[in-house]
């Protein structure tokens, strides 16, 4: 990448495996109107050392790390933002509510992090982020960092949860790392319930 620039977005040629992955990825939990157009890979040096010193670091804490892929649905007005100086979460979900911790929420589902997409738009966008995790705790809206499970070792929780996995609270700088960029068409439809017979 160009060495004046603070962050680039390399297209992904659709013929990759790396494309194919993540369109695999989105599209295995979403609906089937839900098309996507582009994916770019996020490239910021910067940012990517930080989050690895951040693994390492979580894995001589805790003695392992679990790195998973997941959703945030975003603005186009908050890329740039992102992909240069990453999630901020001191700014816990201001915008749309923080029921599950006062952090950064993620969510393992891309049809869910859809919500949070730009819905005016025809075109819209979300990430796809790489996120560490150690040791997991259910979250509320009232946390702002997570409780001590090893009082001894100064350990605590450092992510919370909904009950059902389909929400992830981080509360800490550089526990994740924005990778993708998705841009994708269509809107969520409700799926009606279907009447009970007696």
């Amino acid at each position: 990448m160009n060495a004046s620039s603070e962050f680039e977005l390399h297209l992904l040629r659709s013929d990759t495996t790396e494309y194919k992955e993540m369109l695999w990825l989105f599209k295995k939990t979403t609906q089937k109107q839900f098309m996507v157009g582009r994916i770019y890979r996020v490239q910021n040096p910067y940012l990517l050392g930080c989050y690895l010193l951040k693994k390492e670091e979580i894995q001589s804490r805790y003695g392992s790390v679990a790195e998973e892929y997941l959703f945030h649905g975003t603005k186009e007005e908050n890329k740039d933002n992102i992909c240069r100086n990453n999630f901020d979460w001191r700014k816990h979900g201001k915008s749309v509510g923080n029921i599950f911790g006062q952090g950064v929420s993620f969510t393992p589902i891309s049809c869910y992090a859809s919500h949070y997409s730009d819905s005016c738009n025809t075109q819209r966008m979300m990430i796809v982020s790489k996120v560490l995790i150690a040791k997991e705790t259910v979250g509320n809206k009232h946390m702002k960092i997570p409780p001590e499970f090893d009082y001894m070792q100064c350990l605590r929780y450092d992510t919370a949860t909904k009950e059902n996995r389909h929400v992830i609270v981080k509360f800490s700088d550089n526990e994740f790392y924005p990778t993708y960029v998705i841009y994708y068409t269509g809107q969520y439809e409700k799926k009606e319930q279907k009447p009970i017979r007696f």
